[in-house]
């Protein structure tokens, strides 16, 4: 999926369905192949190699292929486009920023959250003093050949109350859906999360006040969400990222031809995979279709990957 491997070459190509049709070929020009040549007789640790060649019994050696992080491209098309229609048709905007690097953690102002702070540093963490320490904490893995992981908090602010569904359609599974179908991802909270189940039902409760007219919730740690359905207040969510595997250290549990791994190019994946969510995923063979929600209705986006691989 954008490289090349062996004079190969998988290009991307997009058709985007709204009024108008949209083609947008992409090609990948800085494709290192030649760095995971050892991968062609060992699994990667932790990585999709083993269960895809369990699966499939074919493996795409140079870069993972749809296990790759190169095949959000698609969602990032579609949720550049989704993000502006959001904003023009419901006032909605969605926010993502990384929450978290290792055990650096940021303290972040929703109600003052903007895509400027978020966008004001490498790391993509609004608060300007985490984000300087999670660039030492990045760094410092770095030297040492090792990699780490975190955590992506995404806020959904002037969401439309009514999204979502009883029982398999809940808002929150769409989403959990949705979002841990992007790769490297490892746990998903929304709200209070797993910390509030160390909480009391007094303690957890959100109280409802009218205010100009509106039902509104004093706190929200349901996190914009109750009964699967939308209340009107901020959607809040968190995904985790796992550390990309690494070769730095050698297992002595199993045997090198299964532990082998390429010297990293990323230290850190959530730095790249900070996420655009709202998209909803369903494989149709080799066509994809996502489903980017928009209050009212739904923007369908449809991409085809061209394969088998083609000679140039």
């Amino acid at each position: 999926m954008g490289g090349v491997h062996e004079s190969a070459s998988a290009d991307v190509f997009l058709f985007l369905y709204l009024t108008v049709s949209f083609f947008c070929p992409f090609r990948n020009k800085d494709q290192k192949s030649q760095d995971y040549s050892e991968m062609e007789k060992a699994y990667r640790p932790s990585h999709a190699d083993a269960t895809y060649d369990f699966k499939y019994g074919i493996r795409a050696v140079a870069g993972g292929g749809r296990s790759s992080a190169r095949e959000t491209i698609g969602r990032v098309a579609a949720g550049a486009i989704a993000k502006k229609l959001l904003k023009t048709v419901a006032g909605c905007e969605v926010f993502a920023y990384v929450s978290r690097v290792r055990d650096v953690e940021s303290n972040v102002d929703h109600s003052e959250l903007t895509m400027e702070a978020i966008e004001s540093n490498p790391v993509r963490c609004p608060d300007q003093e985490a984000a300087d320490l999670m660039y030492k904490a990045i760094d410092e893995v770095r030297t040492r050949g090792e990699s780490c992981g975190g955590e992506v908090t995404i806020v959904v602010k002037n969401c439309p109350k009514g999204l979502g569904a009883p029982v398999f359609d809940k808002l929150e599974a769409e989403m959990a859906k949705a979002l841990m179908s992007l790769p490297a991802t490892k746990g998903f909270e929304i709200g209070s999360g797993f910390s509030g189940s160390k909480m009391l039902g007094s303690e957890h409760n959100d109280e409802f006040y009218i205010e100009d007219g509106k039902v509104r919730t004093r706190t929200n740690r349901s996190g914009g969400v109750q009964g699967g359905i939308s209340n009107g207040e901020d959607i809040v969510m968190k995904i985790a990222f796992k550390p990309t595997a690494v070769r730095s250290i050698e297992s002595t549990r199993m045997p090198e031809r299964l532990t082998r791994s390429p010297d990293t190019h990323v230290f850190c994946r959530l730095l790249f995979d900070r996420p655009l969510p709202g998209s909803k995923r369903r494989s149709t063979g080799t066509t994809r279709r996502s489903t980017c929600w928009q209050g009212a209705g739904t923007i369908r986006v449809w991409y085809r990957v061209r394969s088998p691989w083609r000679r140039r």
